[in-house]
């Protein structure tokens, strides 16, 4: 017989694996076993099927002519409402009555053009609304905006998945669903934890958002990756050393125009005779550990980390997009000291602020690596009673930074013996998205009240403001989300005294 045509270029299953193209044999027994994950419809022995073996994913050779959002479209219709025969053989799936569907396109042709005179008749509905992507799934069951899902709506987006998913595919279980999405973490998920979830589901879905510093979906979508920087060096990721002379002036700016060169001291710096957390209150205030009179940048490394950089993206979309949308509370800007452009501009629709967090040389690199980890927050330099192993942070556990190098430096550590850098101290400069902005100017707070307003209401981030009321040396920003937050430098600096 002849040989079956070969694959389209750029025919990939969900997993990215090339479709290979060949003919149902029937397996040992003379019958198909392998059914089309777009129409669901069983292959039948003799016809032509693209499959990939390694994710036992198979396209009938009609599905496979479709454009990847027909699938979908297909798919959901499938899910969601039995077919009647003549609707399945007008979607060419393969079935013995129904005509020989056109050939393959040949090489080099785009793979999304359908072959003329073809037209997709059913829509992705799920509960009657249009579901073209990943956001429109996440929108319809976050109806007010928030940007979260608590366990609830989540456990409804879960069915609308299966809805969307072939039949024959085993039953999602919306409480495994709910901890592998690190909802069970912070009570609430949000995009790019979802899109993260989805995507694992096959559903072949794009993530339904432009990149906020691209052109067009595409560039955003890549396979759940949003585009380099064009400020990165190429072919290199995670921690890259700066070189560039102009970059490297910017960031030494950035920290002399950030310095606080008077009432300057707090608690959390410490004691000058036993460190930080390691005495009384009196002996603390006793013995003041001095403020440094400058830092000087002796090295500067760019975090190249393209997984926390898409997901930092999607976050920032999403709350461009809620902070245009007519509310209540209507967005305001909310300018910070340390809001430097650098080679990135940062984006005022969304309160996208560059601010400091300091901490040891290997808590710096791990953050890099891996971002903030909530479950460590009150368990640095935070102040707590002498012998406890967590104190209470201000506004609650969540992820702080300082405007001001002086404050993030309070808890910075020495980087010790064997180093290369023994001695020097470490501080990263994250991109963080602030969103509509809580500001917060009283000393008496309701830490789950902030919360709350975050999670379930109009807020994104928490700006504690103990300047303007309480007459205290700084301001703090909060965010409770680490997907809201990329680090993007990690700075090694010296203390300079006079």
């Amino acid at each position: 017989s002849a040989p079956a045509p070969a694959p389209a270029p750029g025919s990939l299953c969900p997993g990215g694996h090339p479709l290979n193209t060949k003919m149902v044999s029937g397996g040992i027994l003379g019958v198909g076993c392998k059914t089309c994950r777009s129409c669901s419809r069983k292959l039948e022995v003799g016809a032509v099927r693209h499959s990939c073996k390694a994710c036992d994913f198979h396209l009938c050779n009609g599905c496979w002519n479709l454009s990847p959002e027909d699938r979908m479209m297909q798919r959901s219709s499938s899910a969601s409402s039995a077919s009647s025969s003549s609707s399945r053989v007008a979607t060419g799936c393969g079935a013995a009555a129904a005509p020989a569907p056109p050939p393959p396109p040949p090489p080099g042709a785009r793979q999304q053009q359908r072959p003329a005179g073809r037209r997709t008749t059913t829509q992705p509905k799920v509960q009657g609304k249009l579901l073209r992507s990943i956001w429109d799934i996440f929108r319809l069951h976050d109806p007010e905006g928030t940007g979260h899902l608590s366990q609830l709506p989540f456990a409804e987006a879960v069915r609308t998945c299966q809805a969307l998913l072939p039949p024959d595919i085993e039953l999602l279980v919306p409480e495994d669903a709910w901890k592998q999405s690190g909802g069970a973490q912070t009570g609430f998920v949000n995009f790019p934890q979802f899109c993260s979830w989805v995507e694992q589901l096959g559903l072949g879905l794009p993530i339904g958002l432009k990149n906020a510093d691209a052109q067009s979906e595409e560039e955003f979508v890549g396979n759940g990756r949003s585009l380099r920087p064009a400020s990165w060096a190429p072919g290199q990721d995670g921690l890259v050393q700066v070189t560039d002379p102009d970059l490297l002036a910017a960031l030494q700016e950035m920290l002399d125009s950030t310095h606080k060169t008077s009432d300057n001291w707090t608690r959390d710096r410490g004691c000058a005779l036993h460190g930080v957390n390691k005495c009384e209150d009196a002996c603390v205030f006793r013995n003041r550990q001095p403020v440094p009179s400058s830092y000087t940048l002796l090295a500067a490394y760019r975090n190249q980390n393209i997984g926390l950089w898409s997901r930092y993206s999607q976050f920032k979309h999403t709350t461009v997009e809620r902070c245009a949308t007519k509310s209540a509370l209507e967005y305001k800007h909310v300018p910070v000291a340390s809001a430097v452009d650098l080679q990135d501009p940062l984006d005022q629709r969304c309160n996208e602020w560059r601010l400091f967090h300091g901490s040891s040389i290997d808590a710096c690199r791990s953050i890099c690596a891996s971002n903030f980890q909530l479950n460590h927050s009150g368990t640095g330099a935070t102040w707590r009673r002498s012998g406890e192993d967590r104190g209470m942070p201000l506004y609650g556990y969540g992820i702080y930074f300082g405007e001001r190098i002086t404050k993030a430096d309070e808890y910075a550590e020495p980087v010790p013996a064997g180093y290369p850098e023994a001695g020097l101290h470490c501080a990263v400069i994250g991109r963080v998205v602030g969103g509509r902005c809580r500001e917060v100017t009283e000393s008496h707070l309701e830490v789950d009240e902030l919360r709350k307003d975050v999670f379930q209401g109009p807020y994104d981030s928490i700006l504690g403001d103990r300047v303007t009321t309480l007459g205290k040396p700084y301001r703090e920003v909060v965010v409770y989300e680490q997907d809201q937050c990329f680090p993007e430098f990690m700075l090694v600096y010296a203390r300079q005294y006079r």
